[in-house]
């Protein structure tokens, strides 16, 4: 009874002087089973109250504590619940379904909208758009306008330059549920809206869809933001368009298509957080402003309040997105901690901040940019300041007298340029240390490369965002200097891009892992072992040590992993074939080994960043660490548009073509910018053609049946036509053949016998296909084609109906798998049959009632 008494008294200790600890850890736990128990948010916070007053009348103190922390559970669940589901019954999510319907809305913009524009390095260059997030007004339907809310993002094809915050608009185009992802590793667009409260999607197809109702007055906000940019970018020549981007984005955040291909170097060697308003940028602001009042001897409190107040304007003035906020949210709790007449507790201070953002927007907890933020920050307070004493007391030894140190104001420099260095050495290792779990688990890559290059950069970054500062308010001073201002304040940036550039060169600067949850568990559980308090010194140190090299082995043991050569003879194992859903195009890989990869074309004419935003994710997602060859088969633009990315970030495997794909690259510029990257890389294609035998490794090997050497057809019909075999199993890529090569193939029907046929031309049908599917005979049809089909398209469904087929506008990514038994299995990523891909899967709603 004495000791229970006691562990009471201690938890209640503990609970009083650090209470934010335990109110954001069972505030957090809370939010993370707002999915598991059921969704009744409004009876949880009745429960909450009831507890609530127990806690307050009972006297016990082990019955108070675990009232209180049933209560601060609950408010986590309910808030949980109420940001997820809780929505108005006018909601215009009533009136969407997963396909596109004719609609009109009202609307009110409460934010600028944003023009987006092409990246410089896009292959093929696509019209800009206008996107804005805005709030549903009304709805017209058969029974006229309705009442509707909610917000929606809103993509306007035709961009009106007239479009200004808040306006009333109505607008004419087509309503639709967000779309989940088709492939594994597609970033799940449909989660993303969610975790904003966004239920719908609208697309204005052109510029009449588009009427502005009221135009609404200019906020001195606005005017504000808008005044500040056109200072920053005053004096920068048109040939500098890419270093004020550059330094735009440093400042105020602001995207750029110009930055897109830095943009990538950037998450390549870790660094991408230096691009976007952080706690990082915020921090470095507030200093500023911090160490200038200081400087002109204003008190303390003072100059915190001062600093806060340009935090809050600095928040304004930037890229107004909840990150920002969220980042000024910690600022204002520092604030609080700092104006405290004693030093308050950085931890307590740092979990008041965290428990705040939950409150304001749970959906955070889950959010891989804010995990990765908490464990950085909550490293640094645990662990930077006790590192950086180690460091210093084995650098100095047992004596840290600096007696000999010279007092002379060249040394006293040198030397707090020695402790900066030192102190953000140990604080990027610490940061890297705490949160590389986590950035490998949500991004599927490490960046070995990140702790030098935040080191080097963090000086860079806090120059140039000093001098973009100071640039805005020189120019505003003195408007004809704009253009010297404009060289200085470029210095840094052109600096921080060659060095990026540098480190992108650098070997293994992106690592593809992606380690299991357990791994996660075992790893911040050894971390807290640091913090078990054991009283023998032996005992204590041994327990750090181990848990120090564990988690050392942890970290390294993933990169050497995958930094280990495959043997060349692998064990026979399963193949499997993936037809990725890339919408229209083509993308097939074949996985002779789980980490190794073969892609069969790689390109979309739907997706314009495919590298980017789709094969590399995917890459990643399936722990494909090595992408072994790249077959071709001709060089229309849906086939190839990420070929040459794939070459450039694995290895430069060996692409494969045929002796016809040169002479058609001619007048085609993506095809042509491939064989240039090729050339320039010392890996030409290697030609293949009719006849040619291809070995891709276990036991999988590929009978390349067309084109000739000699052929003078156009580019679809000198498409490589490759048969595929594994275990007794055929399967057939005829490319985008048509009637021609068709008609030359069927003269040998036998060797067109498969048991996969993968659709030629996406699916299409010719004169010949009827023809043509029955000299295949295939058992399954796979076809990669965009979401809408054409007239041919539709009619090879009906020549192919008494085959399964599958296509990736209704199944997402097709997965087909060949066991060494030669038994075929099909799985798709949405879970969607051939026969029951062509059901609709909407359920009855308000969008019956939508205006024809």
């Amino acid at each position: 009874m004495e000791q229970a008494r006691l562990q009471t008294r201690r938890l209640t200790q503990y609970f009083q002087r650090r209470p934010a600890v335990i109110f954001t850890i069972l505030l957090a736990l809370g939010i993370s089973f707002t999915r598991v128990l059921p969704v009744k948010p409004w009876l949880w916070l009745g429960c909450a109250a009831a507890l609530l007053l127990v806690a307050i009348l009972v006297r016990w103190g082990f019955l108070r504590l675990a009232s209180l922390a049933c209560v601060i559970f609950l408010v986590g669940l309910s808030a949980g619940q109420i940001e997820r589901y809780q929505f108005s019954s006018d909601t215009i999510a009533n009136y969407t379904t997963d396909n596109e319907r004719f609609a009109q809305l009202e609307l009110a913009i409460d934010q600028p909208p944003r023009l987006v524009r092409p990246s410089p390095g896009e292959l093929r260059s696509l019209p800009p758009k206008q996107t804005v997030v805005a709030n549903v007004r009304g709805v017209k339907t058969t029974d006229g306008w309705q009442p509707a809310d909610g917000k929606i993002a809103v993509t306007i094809e035709q961009p009106n330059l007239q479009l200004r915050a808040g306006q009333i608009v109505r607008v004419t185009g087509m309503l639709q549920r967000p779309a989940g992802p088709m492939n594994p590793g597609e970033f799940d667009y449909a989660a993303y809206c969610r975790d904003q409260r966004i239920l719908a999607t609208f697309r204005v197809e052109h510029a009449d869809g588009l009427q502005i109702v009221r135009d609404g007055s200019s906020s001195p906000l606005v005017w504000l933001r808008d005044k500040s940019r056109h200072l920053l970018g005053l004096g920068f020549d048109d040939g500098e368009s890419f270093d004020h981007a550059l330094l735009r984005a440093f400042v105020f955040g602001d995207p750029d298509p110009e930055l897109r291909d830095l943009d990538v170097k950037f998450v390549r060697t870790g660094t991408i957080h230096y691009l976007a308003i952080t706690g990082l940028h915020v921090a470095i602001i507030g200093a500023m402003a911090l160490l200038l009042c200081r400087l002109l001897r204003q008190s303390p409190r003072t100059s915190v309040l001062i600093a806060l107040a340009v935090v809050l304007l600095y928040g304004m003035l930037a890229e107004p997105s909840w990150p920002g906020w969220r980042s000024i949210i910690f600022c204002i709790a520092a604030a609080i901690g700092l104006l405290g007449r004693r030093m308050m507790d950085s931890l307590q201070m740092f979990f008041i901040a965290v428990g705040a953002v939950l409150l304001i927007h749970p959906a955070d907890l889950g959010n891989g940019g804010f995990q990765v933020s908490f464990a950085a920050v909550l490293g640094l307070i645990l662990f930077s300041g006790a590192a950086e004493q180690r460091f210093w007391l084995w650098w100095r030894g047992e004596d840290p007298s600096l007696r000999n140190v010279s007092y002379r104001p060249a040394a006293v420099m040198l030397f707090w340029f020695w402790r900066f260095i030192v102190a953000t050495l140990v604080a990027s290792c610490v940061a890297w240390g705490m949160s590389m779990p986590l950035i490998a688990y949500h991004f599927g890559q490490l960046n070995s490369w990140a702790v030098p290059a935040g080191v080097v950069l963090l000086p860079l970054t806090v120059v140039a965002l000093y001098a973009g500062v100071a640039k805005i308010l020189l120019t505003l001073l003195w408007p004809s200097g704009a253009h010297v201002w404009a060289m200085i304040a470029a210095g840094p940036i052109v600096c921080m891009r060659h060095l990026i550039e540098t480190l992108d060169r650098f070997p293994g600067a992106t690592i593809a892992v992606s380690p299991p949850i357990w791994m996660l568990i075992v790893y911040y559980g050894l971390i807290l072992l640091f913090f078990v308090p054991i009283r023998v010194k032996v005992w204590r140190w041994l327990t750090r040590m181990a848990s120090t090299a564990a988690c050392a082995a942890l970290l390294l043991l993933p990169n050497v992993a995958g930094g280990l050569p495959t043997p060349a003879a692998a064990p026979r194992e399963p193949l499997r074939i993936t037809l990725v859903s890339v919408g229209a195009g083509q993308t097939a890989v074949i996985r002779p080994a789980p980490d190794h990869a073969i892609f069969v074309d790689v390109g979309s004419d739907t997706i314009s960043n495919m590298g980017r935003q789709l094969v590399l994710p995917w890459l990643r997602a399936e722990h494909c660490s090595y992408v072994d060859k790249i077959l071709l088969s001709h060089g229309d633009f849906d086939h190839i548009s990420a070929a040459a990315e794939v070459f450039q970030n694995y290895d430069e495997p060996t692409v494969y073509t045929s002796p016809h794909f040169a002479r058609h690259a001619v007048g085609n510029f993506p095809a042509t910018s491939l064989l240039h990257v090729l050339q320039m890389a010392g890996r030409p294609p290697t030609i293949i053609h009719q006849g040619d035998h291809v070995d891709l490794g276990n036991g999988a090997a590929i009978d390349v049946l067309w084109p000739p050497v000699n052929c003078n057809m156009n580019s679809n019909d000198c498409g490589l036509v490759l048969k595929l075999k594994f275990a007794g199993e055929t399967v057939l890529f005829p490319a985008d053949i048509q009637v021609a090569p068709e008609r030359e193939l069927l003269k040998h029907p036998e060797l067109l016998r498969a048991d996969v046929l993968v659709a030629p031309h996406h699916g299409s049908a010719e004169i010949t296909t009827a023809e043509f599917i029955r000299a295949v005979h295939p058992r399954y049809i796979l076809a990669s084609n965009a979401e809408k089909l054409t007239h041919k398209q539709r009619l090879f469904d009906e020549i192919a109906q008494n085959y399964p087929l599958y296509r990736t506008s209704r199944c997402g990514a097709i997965d087909l798998t060949i066991e060494t038994s030669g038994q075929i299995e099909i799985q798709t990523f949405l879970g969607v049959g051939p026969a029951e891909g062509a059901e609709t899967r909407n359920s009855k709603s308000a969008f019956d009632r939508l205006t024809p």
